[in-house]
Formats: structure tokens, C-alpha cells, sequence
């Protein structure tokens, strides 16, 4: 596989450009990279800590940790790249960040001249964002790097035979803060044995979030005495679960839906499966007598919205592997209702055990719900997912313990 892995990059640059003809996001991945370099030439200042993240859950996910060296080390220089449009576009202006761009394609050219221009004084790769190249850059100049809210599974290509050679780059690594046991247990077992039981730091970032005081309210006045239920980044099949029941919105509710995809042709769609006149949130955020569903065609609020739920759902759980983040109505203190798939979700598994959450896979069973809503049980069952939330923070401190030494 080693051998594969060139072809496999060479392919790759050849074949983006004419894949970005026919598609929006990898269109923006290609001309997103075209001033990398110029932007990196332009630098005035060197000796970063380098933080890579894939996308805008890995950021929310490290959004603590850079927050905490920026309070206690000001002085220490933050550059944040991103692999995909989703997080780089969303957060190319992030104030904490001196330099925020796109990672280069993982090939040894760009990962030495990527390093030359930055010379950063320490890595930190967030979750499993490894490229060998970049990984065998950094160790040949022996810059400190380190995996943060990093999770491990026996499946995963690196603990496969054609992936070993992945494997011994790992093992260069200085250090591993994982998510759970299980995932440093397995790092053990296969010679890794500078890793720490760290927790994930999107404890940290729910938890700060649900501090906010009011942060709608006018959305809170609109509903006067009306439950809310909030459904979070909800994909088609997920609408296909929840329809009849919206169809069938029991007296004293009113809804929020917030498609993952805010196109113009997918906010149609979502709009399609509800009855009755529907607002948006960015033309109208006050729900009326007439209006009971109000879809939520902005990114970047979900997270606070969830505050004013009675009930949440959490997209994503209806198609394998795709359950979004139930941690963020956790951590509001409210119950949550998913899909059919969440078993690689240790988060969604440890809440169902304390009562919080709800599995559900045919439309009936949301019906159901929703007739037989008992607020003071619902509120029981948010409040068992708050103490959840709670008692899991604290990553982000031994983390920023780990790297201090780095920091200036």
C-alpha cells in the first residue's frame, strides 16, 4: 500500500480539477487552495503552533484548546488549517487564529515547503487527521507533533497488515490524548505507548456554549407558553422519520428544523415534508399563531437554539455512520431523540443507558412521542443529559498541561 500511496495522490491532483467541474464543494476545495502559497509567502511571522483540522466539527472540537493558549500564552502565534471548504469557509476569519488557511494536497513537496515557510514549533493533528507526508516531514525535522481527541478503533486502516507503514509513522508521534479507553488501550497494543486518557474536549466547547444567557430572545418571547422541538441537522431520510408526526403537531408545540445542507434545493425538499405555511430563520425568527415550523436556513445557531428546546432530534442516525452531535442538546439540558444507527457513538450509547436519549426508526414511534409528551419527564430525562455533559469537561485543561512547555 505504500507503494499505492503516490498513485493514489497523483490521481488525486489530476483528477480534482475535472471533478470540480461537475461539483460545488470540491470546486471550492480546488480554487480554495490556489493562494495557499502566496498566502504562507505573505507571513511575517514563523515558529507557529501549527493546529489541523479537518472541518467544522474537528474546529468546535479544538475551539477550546486554542481559546485556553490564547488566555494563558498570548504571545504564542496559532496557525489553523483546514482540510475541507465547510470549516475553512466558516472560519477563515477566526479572530484567535494569527494565520487561518487550507492544508496543502499531502504530497512531500508541499509538505516540506509547508513546513519551511511556517517552521512551526509544535503540531497538533485533531482527532485522526494523518497525512504520512506531512507525518514524515514533521519527524524528519523533529517537530514535536501530537494527536489530540484522537479515537482508535481495530478497524481503522493503520491496524490492518497494508497499513502498517502508516502504523510506524504513528508510533513517531510525541504524544496521543485520546478520547476513551478503549481507544488507548488499543494504542498500547500496538507499541504506542506515549498516550493519555485525555476525555474530548467538545465537553469543554457544549458546555461553554450552554452558559449563554438568552442568546434569542425574541425567539423565547414568540413562543410564550408553546413547547419547541428542535430538530438539528436533519438529512432527507431523517424528515422521511419525522413527517407524520409534524403532520400531526399536537396543540402547544411548535417546531424548529435545521437541514445539515442549507442549499436552496434542499431547504425546498425539507419544506416539502411539512404541512401548513413554514418560515425561515433568517427572514423570520418569531413563531405566530399561523406559523408553527420555522425552517433554520443559516449555519452557526443550531448550537444555541437548542437552549429553547422542550425536545431535540439529532440528525444523521437514520444512514450508517452519520449521527451528528447530540453532545450540544446534552449539554442544554435537554432530551434527545435519534435514528436507528449510533452504535459508533459511544457519547449517544452512554446517554440512551442514562434515560436522556431515544432511539427510534419509523415514523410512528416520533408520533408517538410527541402525543404522549410529558414535560416534567422530558425535563428529567434533559437534566440526566446535563449531568452527563458535565461530569465529562476537563480534556481541554490536561491537554494545554501536555503541550505548555511549546507555548510563549
Amino acid at each position: 500500500m505504500v507503494h499505492l500511496y503516490p498513485l493514489l495522490l497523483l490521481c488525486t491532483t489530476i483528477g480534482l480539477p475535472i471533478a470540480a467541474l461537475f461539483s460545488k464543494k470540491i470546486k471550492a476545495f480546488v480554487v480554495g487552495r490556489k493562494d495557499v502559497w502566496a498566502q504562507l509567502a505573505a507571513i511575517q511571522k514563523q515558529n507557529y503552533l501549527w493546529i489541523h483540522t479537518a472541518s467544522l466539527g474537528e474546529f468546535e472540537q479544538i475551539r477550546p484548546l486554542i481559546e485556553k493558549i490564547k488566555k494563558e500564552a498570548p504571545n504564542t502565534p496559532v496557525l489553523l488549517t483546514f482540510f475541507s471548504p465547510s470549516g475553512y469557509q466558516q472560519q477563515k476569519n477566526y479572530p484567535l487564529a494569527d494565520v487561518v488557511c487550507y492544508l496543502p494536497l499531502d504530497s512531500p513537496q508541499n509538505a516540506r515547503r509547508f513546513l519551511q515557510y511556517t517552521q512551526p514549533r509544535a503540531a497538533l493533528l485533531v482527532k485522526n487527521e494523518f497525512w504520512p507526508n506531512y507525518l514524515q516531514a514533521l519527524q524528519q525535522q523533529n517537530i514535536p507533533t501530537y494527536s489530540v481527541s484522537s479515537r482508535f478503533f481495530d478497524s481503522q486502516f493503520y491496524f490492518k497488515n497494508y497499513g502498517k507503514w502508516l502504523l510506524s509513522l504513528l508510533r513517531g508521534l510525541d504524544h496521543f490524548y485520546v478520547q476513551d479507553k478503549a481507544s488507548e488501550s488499543l494504542l498500547r497494543k500496538h507499541g504506542i505507548a506515549q498516550v493519555s486518557l485525555s476525555g474530548d474536549t467538545r465537553f469543554d466547547r457544549v458546555s461553554k456554549v450552554a452558559t449563554e444567557k438568552n442568546p434569542f430572545p425574541e425567539l423565547q418571547k414568540s413562543l410564550k407558553n408553546d413547547s419547541l422541538f428542535v430538530a438539528g441537522s436533519v438529512w432527507e431520510d431523517d424528515m422521511q422519520l419525522l413527517s407524520q408526526g409534524l403532520e400531526q403537531l399536537p396543540t402547544g408545540w411548535k417546531v424548529l428544523l435545521a437541514p445539515h445542507l442549507i442549499d436552496q434545493k434542499n431547504l425546498k425538499k425539507i419544506a416539502d415534508y411539512c404541512s401548513g405555511q413554514v418560515g425561515y430563520w433568517s427572514y423570520q425568527n418569531q413563531f405566530t399563531q399561523a406559523l408553527k415550523i420555522i425552517i433554520v436556513d443559516t449555519i452557526g445557531d443550531l448550537n444555541r437554539l437548542y437552549a429553547y428546546a422542550t425536545l431535540a432530534y439529532v440528525g444523521g442516525g437514520m444512514h450508517k455512520g452519520g449521527l451528528h452531535n447530540v453532545l450540544e442538546p446534552a449539554a442544554q439540558g435537554i432530551p434527545i431523540v435519534i435514528g436507528k444507527n449510533y452504535q459508533r457513538f459511544p457519547e449517544a450509547q452512554a446517554l440512551q443507558k442514562l434515560g436522556g436519549l431515544q432511539s427510534i426508526s419509523r415514523p410512528e414511534e416520533f408520533s408517538q412521542i410527541l402525543k404522549t409528551a410529558d414535560l416534567k419527564a422530558l425535563a428529567k430525562k434533559g437534566n440526566a443529559n446535563l449531568n452527563f455533559t458535565q461530569s465529562q469537561k476537563g480534556a481541554t485543561e490536561i491537554i494545554f498541561k501536555g503541550i505548555q512547555n511549546h507555548l510563549g
